[in-house]
């Protein structure tokens, strides 16, 4: 008999002329999920996101591993932000840009940047190093 539960889980695909979809569990089990068309723009936006999917769960009597569930709702937690917006994230800036708009000024002396516990060896190879790039 199917229980009523919910799964944390990614939807990896779906098949939406047939109202199923394949899930993979955060412990990598593949689940297969019958959906109502109604939650079709659900699981299209959903595709490759974690989320809760509440449904009736039939279980593998043997294994107790869910096999299959009738989806009945999609529940996705707030996405969180990091003072930006996410498209920030790919924007290209000019290194000058970037330290103006963080007041960081030019480095004038070198040695304010040694390590002071790398031995001179380490150093000399380090600039070896940056040299042949």
């Amino acid at each position: 008999m199917p229980a009523t539960t919910a799964l944390s889980a990614f939807s990896v695909e779906a098949d939406f002329e047939s109202n199923t979809a394949r899930l993979r569990t955060t412990g990598g089990q593949r689940i297969a999920i019958r959906f109502e068309t109604e939650l079709a723009d659900s699981i299209q936006e959903g595709l490759g996101r974690q989320a809760e999917f509440l449904g009736e769960v039939s279980y593998d009597p043997k294994t107790l591993e869910a096999r299959s569930v009738s989806l009945r709702r999609i529940l996705r937690g707030d996405q969180l932000m990091i003072g930006f917006d996410a498209g920030d994230f790919w924007t290209s800036v000019e290194i000058d840009k970037l330290a103006a708009e963080r007041d960081i000024g030019r480095v004038e002396d070198l040695n304010t940047l040694r390590d002071r516990e790398a031995s001179d060896e380490e150093v000399d190879r380090l600039l070896a190093a940056l040299d042949e790039m």
